[in-house]
């Protein structure tokens, strides 16, 4: 029996306890990052807690978007502004109604994106909220894989 064959499942499967390690060493981080925004919450000003939580939930977006998969290096795909322009069209949204829905995001930053002015990315946090909305309506440029589908 060639070493290959004996040495190849075991590496499989230290490859597999390491992946699993990191992400629960992934997840321990999260939640202490979490209680230290919890801390930081309940010491902030009544007044400020409005901009905080503002800021949170673009936070708690751009994790929904990483934990779907996108993967950490530039994603094969390509973004078409013009794809993106007619999506929004043939759903008879408004770029008003578009940045409504996602939060966060300006009109004048999703015209940027729709006609090539700006680079849209997964990678950016500042695109995170965007490529969710297009990936939900169909529109899927960076190959974005659901976690059900693996």
């Amino acid at each position: 029996m060639s070493l290959d064959k004996i040495m190849g499942p075991v590496l499989a499967q230290t490859a597999e306890n390491a992946d699993s390690q990191i992400r629960q060493i992934q997840n321990e981080l999260f939640k202490v990052y979490l209680d230290g925004l919890l801390r930081a919450y309940e010491r902030v000003a009544p007044d400020d807690r409005q901009k905080m939580m503002h800021a949170l939930k673009g936070m708690i977006k751009q994790k929904l978007v990483y934990g779907q998969e996108i993967i950490a290096q530039e994603p094969n795909g390509k973004y078409e502004p013009k794809k993106a322009l007619k999506l929004r069209k043939n759903l008879e949204l408004t770029r008003r109604e578009v940045c409504n829905e996602i939060g966060g995001l300006h009109e004048i930053t999703l015209y940027k994106y729709e006609t090539g002015q700006l680079k849209v990315t997964p990678l950016w946090k500042n695109c995170t909220g965007y490529v969710r909305w297009l990936y939900e309506n169909g529109y899927n440029p960076f190959k974005i894989k659901n976690e059900e589908t693996k």
